[in-house]
């Protein structure tokens, strides 16, 4: 950090808002080699920036070098706003191939369009999977994802067969079909699992 008031102990950091255009600026600052670190606001992710690497982080890859006198300009942030992605786990009870009841309490993983897991949690090591589990109606839903290709696989309960979704193919994996696409803020809905319990012949 650099200091914006020496006459106060510790350091103060120096920082600065972006404005209603999306602008922002540093002035009267010492020639040297910097880097700008934005805060991504609640609801988005950082997608890109002007020096690629960390899009958090500009000048960490190229440093921002400031000359006496010098305004350097387009040291520039891209973020998106999260999406989500959401639909239902239901059960066909007469036979014609729909979802006629909610089913509850089924596991659902999100995975990228390759079909790999999507770590939870970063900071501990290995994969940890993203999964979710469907509410006592049927509902489940992957919030807070940045933008991209997903896939969701359910885990079918003990004692059903999977025998439908939203996209077809495999009945268990919706997106290896027709990529679930979340664009930048968007709510991609209707992503349906349906199972059905087997039935019996005896004599």
């Amino acid at each position: 950090d650099i200091d914006s008031d020496p006459n106060t102990a510790g350091v103060q950091p120096t920082t600065t808002t972006s404005a209603a255009n999306g602008t922002y600026s540093f002035s009267n600052i010492a020639p040297g080699n910097y880097q700008v670190v934005q805060t991504v606001p609640a609801g988005y992710v950082a997608i890109n920036d002007v020096d690629g690497g960390d899009p958090t982080v500009i000048g960490n890859v190229t440093p921002i070098g400031v000359l006496p006198g010098q305004t350097v300009s387009g040291r520039d942030f891209v973020d998106a706003q999260r999406g989500t992605i959401s639909g239902t786990v239901r059960t066909d009870t007469d036979g014609n191939g729909t979802g006629d009841t909610a089913q509850s309490g089924v596991v659902l993983t999100l995975k990228d369009s390759s079909g790999n897991d999507i770590d939870s949690d970063p900071n501990t090591a290995g994969v940890q999977p993203t999964t979710t589990t469907s509410a006592p109606n049927g509902t489940y839903s992957f919030g807070s994802l940045p933008p991209g290709n997903y896939q969701v696989v359910q885990t079918v309960p003990g004692g059903f067969n999977a025998i439908g979704d939203a996209d077809g193919g495999n009945f268990t994996v919706i997106g290896n079909v027709t990529p679930i696409t979340v664009l930048p803020g968007a709510t991609v809905s209707g992503r349906d699992f349906v199972n059905q319990a087997p039935g019996a012949i005896t004599g």
